[in-house]
C-alpha cells in the first residue's frame, strides 16, 4: 500500500511542478510575475518534505483508508472524529483557516 501511496503523492507532485513550470514559461518575461527557479526549488523541496512526512505518519494509522486520508491530508482520521475536519490544534489546515472556519477550537 505505501508503495503505490508513494508513487500516487509523487505522481501528484510532478504535475504540480509541471503546472508552475509551465505557468513560468507562459507568463511574460516580467521579472514580477515569473516564478524564481529559486523559489521554486525551495516549494519543492518543501513539498516533497511534508509528502515523506505524512507518507511515515500514515504507516502509524490503522485501516488503510485511515493510512490514505493521512498520507494525502496529513490529517488523522482520529483527530478528525475528534476535532472536525481541519483535524487537531496542531493541524497546518487549522493554523491556515483559524478555528473558526474549522468548527470551534481544537481541545
Amino acid at each position: 500500500m505505501t508503495k503505490y501511496l508513494a508513487i500516487a503523492i509523487f505522481t501528484g507532485s510532478l504535475v504540480i511542478m509541471s503546472t508552475l513550470t509551465n505557468a513560468q514559461e507562459t507568463e511574460d518575461s516580467s521579472e514580477s510575475s515569473a516564478i524564481d527557479p529559486v523559489v521554486l526549488q525551495l516549494l519543492l523541496e518543501s513539498l516533497a518534505d511534508n509528502i515523506e512526512g505524512n507518507i511515515s505518519a500514515a504507516e502509524r494509522e490503522s485501516g488503510e483508508l485511515a493510512k490514505l486520508v493521512r498520507a494525502l491530508t496529513g490529517i488523522s482520521v482520529l483527530d478528525i472524529e475528534r476535532f472536525g475536519i481541519c483535524g487537531g490544534p496542531n493541524s497546518e489546515l487549522r493554523k491556515i483557516l483559524g478555528d473558526s472556519a474549522c468548527g470551534g477550537k481544537a481541545e
